[in-house]
């Protein structure tokens, strides 16, 4: 096999969770008296809040903001689901021998109160949060975390999302990445080595 580690991000790329998130972004900025636009939530995803709020918004919310947008998170996710062909695509790879990870901008308390129900650990055996490390995605620092935390050499891994911060993570890393377009994302990003449009797609270098 060319990869012997396949890293995934978690949103939009094995979990269709685009309409929770615009939902309480959407939701959680009102309260705050701004309006979110399409194209904003395009160029927010796959980012730490702190970058969201501060960098990309560029916009002034109380300092409870993060708590509200749990709730309202909370409200949608039970209707988050793992996409078509996803379970199919990640228990053959691991029947192939391949290595499992994660790497999210998701931190600690997010992922306990809606991903704990997935048992993700039992299929990924490294899942990096956003508070497991300092390095965010698009630096390469995460990949590198990932790599010693895997015991993994980078020109085994494949970086597999669905947005510009993931590609460009493994562009600065120098892994191999893989676009995913099964999540009918409207984001176009540069330089990615791989489109899939299917989890097929993705399976089928492992053939």
């Amino acid at each position: 096999m060319k990869y012997h580690h396949v890293i995934f991000d978690l949103d939009g790329t094995l979990f269709d969770t685009e309409s929770a998130l615009l939902h309480a972004w959407r939701e959680t900025l009102r309260e705050d008296g701004y309006d979110l636009s399409l194209e904003d939530f395009d160029r927010l995803q796959g980012n730490p809040m702190t970058v969201i709020l501060n960098d990309i918004l560029k916009v002034s919310v109380s300092a409870d903001f993060e708590d509200r947008w749990i709730q309202s998170y909370a409200k949608y996710a039970e209707d988050v689901t793992y996409f078509p062909g996803m379970e199919y695509m990640l228990d053959t790879l691991l029947q192939k021998g391949c290595h499992l990870g994660v790497i999210t901008s998701r931190d600690q308390e997010e992922f306990n109160a809606f991903y704990s129900r997935f048992h993700m650990e039992d299929r990924f055996g490294v899942i990096i949060l956003a508070n497991n490390t300092p390095y965010h995605k698009p630096e390469p620092g995460v990949l590198y975390y990932y790599a010693e935390k895997a015991k993994a050499e980078l020109s085994d891994c494949l970086f597999v999302g669905d947005m510009f911060p993931d590609i460009q993570t493994g562009i600065n890393a120098g892994v191999d990445t893989g676009l995913v377009k099964w999540s009918d994302s409207r984001v176009e990003v540069p330089g990615a080595t791989y489109t899939f449009h299917s989890p097929d797609e993705l399976l089928a270098l492992f053939e």
